[in-house]
């Protein structure tokens, strides 16, 4: 009887995973398919979509899903991740326009990466490395490989996150869809 009802959950959890694949908008899904093979680069080292690489949020509040891409949990061909690097891993943000599309809200590579959906409006912090960090306040700019952290505000209006200094005023440098980094 325990197996059974193992069983049972085991194959409800692989439909509710397959569904959420399913369910990704085709825009969404080509982007993150097309950078990830851009970056496995080798044909035969095809993106290999590990657990935990999209979660489903609602951060527009529009009841239309929107997504959270963890970049660090797809791997080329069998390896471990190769879309990280020493700056760290990309993390993207699709959100609803609430017109049936999707816009790229957030995309930027980071060492850590934490989303506040419990603030309003929501808040990214994000350990940053590399040439994000050059002119941040507090960095020495001789340092080989400066490390800061940022905070991005979503703004409701623009549908993007913008970065936004703790205690001062959003700057003009949204951090959504500008092209990568990398």
């Amino acid at each position: 009887m325990k197996r059974l009802i193992f069983c049972l959950t085991a194959m409800l959890a692989v439909a509710a995973c397959q569904e959420r694949v399913e369910t990704t908008p085709a825009e969404v899904t080509a982007q993150i398919r097309e950078f990830a093979a851009e970056q496995c680069g080798v044909p035969s080292d095809q993106p290999n979509f590990q657990p935990g690489y999209l979660e489903v949020i609602d951060l527009s509040h529009d009841k239309r899903p929107d997504f959270v891409v963890d970049y660090a949990a797809i791997r080329c061909g069998g390896e471990t991740s190769l879309l990280c690097e020493g700056d760290g891993c990309r993390r993207e943000i699709y959100v609803s326009d609430g017109r049936g599309g999707y816009g790229l809200a957030y995309g930027r590579t980071a060492r850590g990466f934490e989303l506040d959906l419990e603030q309003a409006p929501p808040v990214i912090t994000a350990t940053l490395a590399g040439e994000a960090c050059r002119k941040a306040p507090g960095v020495q700019p001789s340092s080989p490989t400066p490390v800061c952290e940022k905070r991005f505000v979503f703004d409701p209006i623009q549908l993007v996150f913008i970065e936004k200094p703790r205690g001062g005023q959003a700057t003009e440098k949204p951090a959504g869809p500008t092209p990568p980094e990398d």
